[in-house]
């Protein structure tokens, strides 16, 4: 019903914007001149959109990081950086890698989200989905970061369901100096070095960036269940045999590179090279694997990317540009399982995802200036993507597909000797030869036009297709009401889409069926006000109703999982004044609705609709509560930048999480179903003792750091993270949803306090 709405509107507004086209010439103020009343008012590039428009008109939830909080805030990677900074944001742990959470969506792989990279998207299609960049610690080469908070696939395509992540890179306009900077964090025993320059010619413009850390990690406490309802901390209160993986370790000792080059030619031309490599082993729902008697951090991730970009600018009028873009691209990506499957770590075997993805993207955009207060923007993408076997691996060792049964043929090295059956699966595998291609097009639009003194529509629009699936539509409307000159109020109603990953789109493809997607309906109101004191304050509702999919293994399929509707509030407020910056935010998320699909018993997403029969016993696991599991409904954050005097700054930022009530909702779903059973005296006594940890309730961090300028060249920087340290800084695992009758989902590593330094020298 909210779907079909959604496209009628958007169509008649198409209809109606169309007929209002007229020329005009572009406005050539220089921006530098004017005051911020003024700023206001004039038409950028704006996250969200693909025509230009003023920063308060911006048809999107943005959250902009920029280069002072990059540098300020004592976060060890990205993950960190966004959870202090975008309101509820935060992150949990999984066997796949840190798991991103916004507006209540968070799922067993970041496939809901976009990452892009200088406006390229950087996603794993093949598996991962966003990976690429967000594990690095070093993060002095970006610019800026901007955090789209809900969907965005009208501007950047399917799989911006949940949210875009978009990195800007600093680049040869940047005129950053030379200067090399080493780096140390005493906890994890992490040390990195970096190198940057810019080098300026008449016609050449270039800059480079080459960074290297390696961390060994730390040995954090991690709390676990096992299915028998033995639980505490690893190698302390039980399992004494084994030890728990190192927390922000290098995957295999392998370190953290990242190399970036990018030439601009004659204004018109850019030109940029990137390549990173990133790994960790993560305590999400496994310790270290028993090799012949020796323990190793075997579970891991760790992803290579490598991109070149070329983009051009043509301007074929005063009020016609072209931007085209050619890429490209290539993703490496291995996960290493938990359980040993064979004496050799290195075997295929004990891996359960080894592959690459190359692709090669082309996308252009028209920019058409109809007139003063109007401006139509269309364009067009074309992608061929590759999947094969990992950067220099054999065929034999390919290994892709949620189940890790698409391999090469019947020599495969991930097929167990004797059995034709991949080793995760009994059924026989999917025989792919050296890999497989497909394609992939669009077609989008906007319009934005001021339909009178005080109001503005913004008409978007994008059809999607692989050449397994159908054409997929997701429009936006985008009212903008300019309530005064520093107040605006914006409707905004839009839908996204995501498609199955590549290793299940190609599954469904060789079984005759089109690729299976999900979608998002989004309806938001959103308030700014920029007050001339320096105060800034925003305010946002919005619903989200969301048709989920997953991936049946057992029946090769997609699945329809459920429909879930979620209210949020988001609040925010800035404030400015000489030297200090304080910024506060707030989010409340409450599902208001989850219909699990017919058939089904269980699901992570929610325990308030769950009819679940425990393994070994009599009791079921029936609906509890109304809560999002893996979701902390209140989330408040602060922080402050003081530059003291010229040469000392100081950063503090705040994060609270609190009221987990969805996945309290499972401990006591499971209470009353081992109620009246030969077991409830176990299961209760383990539950009693993992509501003592207080698992679950109020999580708060604390991050401090001050730089100093040494010199007019030697800056040092101190960090201090989690000052607080306390046991109830939790960073919990992913809880999939429970069948067993003990509470073994519940996972989580008690994080520690950590100090680093950094010095850097510039030249």
């Amino acid at each position: 019903m909210h779907t079909r709405a959604l496209k009628l509107l958007s169509i008649l507004a198409f209809a109606h914007a169309f007929p209002l086209l007229a020329n005009d010439s572009s406005d050539n103020t220089d921006i530098l001149s004017l005051s911020l009343e003024e700023l206001l008012q004039v038409k950028v590039a704006v996250p969200g959109a693909i025509t230009k428009m003023t920063i308060a008109e911006q048809p999107s939830s943005v959250t902009t990081i920029n280069t002072s909080q990059i540098n300020n805030t004592p976060a060890r990677n990205l993950y960190d950086l966004i959870e202090s900074y975008v309101p509820g944001a935060f992150w949990m742990n999984s066997e796949t890698g840190p798991l991103l959470g916004v507006r209540g969506n968070l799922f067993n792989r970041n496939v809901k989200y976009l990452l892009l990279v200088n406006n390229k998207v950087m996603n794993s299609k093949g598996f991962f989905g966003a990976k690429s960049e967000l594990e690095q610690w070093d993060l002095s080469d970006i610019e800026k970061i901007d955090v789209i908070r809900g969907p965005g696939s009208v501007t950047y395509g399917p799989g911006a369901v949940s949210g875009v992540i978009s990195i800007t890179t600093k680049n040869s306009e940047s005129n950053v100096p030379h200067s090399l900077s080493v780096q140390y964090n005493h906890r994890y025993n992490s040390k990195g070095i970096t190198y940057q320059q810019t080098h300026q010619f008449e016609q050449f413009k270039l800059y480079s960036y080459l960074s290297a850390t390696r961390s060994e990690g730390d040995d954090s406490r991690f709390y676990l269940v096992d299915d028998n309802d033995e639980l505490g901390y690893v190698g302390e209160d039980f399992l004494f045999d084994t030890e728990p993986l190192v927390y922000f370790g290098d995957y295999q000792d392998d370190p953290q590179i990242k190399l970036h080059l990018d030439a601009e030619f004659s204004h018109n031309w850019r030109l940029w090279f990137r390549y990173t490599q990133q790994g960790s082993h993560w305590k999400g729902n496994e310790v270290k694997t028993d090799f012949n008697g020796q323990l190793l951090n075997q579970q891991g991730t760790r992803d290579r990317q490598w991109t070149l970009t070329l983009d051009h600018k043509t301007e074929l009028s005063d009020s016609v540009k072209l931007n085209s873009t050619i890429s490209l691209d290539s993703f490496d990506g291995e996960r290493r399982i938990g359980n040993a499957r064979f004496p050799d770590p290195d075997s295929v075997l004990n891996f359960r995802i080894n592959y690459s993805e190359t692709e090669f993207f082309a996308k252009s955009i028209l920019n058409w200036k109809t007139g003063k207060e109007s401006e139509l923007a269309a364009g067009l993408e074309y992608s061929h993507d590759r999947y094969g076997p990992g950067w220099g691996d054999s065929r034999l060792d390919l290994r892709l597909g949620d189940n890790a049964d698409i391999v090469s043929g019947p020599d495969s090295n991930a097929i167990l000797a004797g059995n034709r059956g991949s080793a995760d699966r009994n059924g026989p595998p999917i025989f792919v030869g050296g890999g497989w291609s497909t394609n992939t097009y669009a077609l989008f639009a906007e319009y934005n036009t001021k339909i009178s003194q005080s109001a503005k529509l913004v008409t978007s629009g994008r059809l999607d297709k692989s050449v397994n699936s159908d054409w997929l539509f997701s429009p936006r409307l985008a009212l903008i009401l300019n309530l005064n000159e520093n107040q605006f109020l914006r409707f905004i109603a839009q839908e996204s889409h995501r498609f199955n990953n590549a290793g299940e789109v190609y599954i469904e493809s060789i079984n005759g069926e089109d690729a299976s997607s999900e979608s998002l309906t989004n309806y938001e109101i959103n308030y700014s006000a920029f007050f001339k004191a320096g105060h800034n304050f925003k305010a946002a509702i919005f619903w989200n109703d969301l048709e989920i999919i997953s991936w049946n293994g057992d029946e090769n399929a997609s699945l329809f999982v459920g429909e879930q509707e979620v209210a949020g509030l988001e609040l925010e407020y800035e404030y400015q004044w000489d030297a200090v910056q304080l910024g506060l935010n707030y989010s409340f998320v409450k599902q208001q609705d989850w219909q699990l699909a017919e058939g089904l018993s269980r699901s992570g997403v929610s325990y308030s609709d769950y009819n679940q029969p425990l393994d070994g016993i009599a009791g079921v696991m029936t609906g509890t509560g109304d809560d999002i599991n893996n979701w902390p409904n209140h989330a408040f954050k602060a922080y402050l930048n003081w530059e003291v005097n010229d040469s000392l700054n100081l950063h503090f930022d705040i994060r609270s999480l609190w009221d987990f009530q969805g996945a309290k909702d499972g401990l006591l779903s499971l209470e009353n179903a081992v109620q009246g059973e030969t077991i409830e005296a176990e299961v209760i006594n383990a539950l009693s003792q993992v509501r003592a940890q207080n698992v679950y309730e109020q999580d708060i961090r604390l991050n401090v750091s001050l730089v100093y300028q040494l010199t007019k060249d030697l800056e040092l920087s101190a960090y201090f993270h989690n000052l607080l340290d306390s046991s109830d800084s939790k960073r919990y695992a992913e809880d999939s949803g429970n069948d067993d009758p003990a509470p073994r989902k519940v996972r989580f590593t008690v994080e520690p306090s950590a100090i680093g330094i950094k010095i850097k020298y510039r030249w």
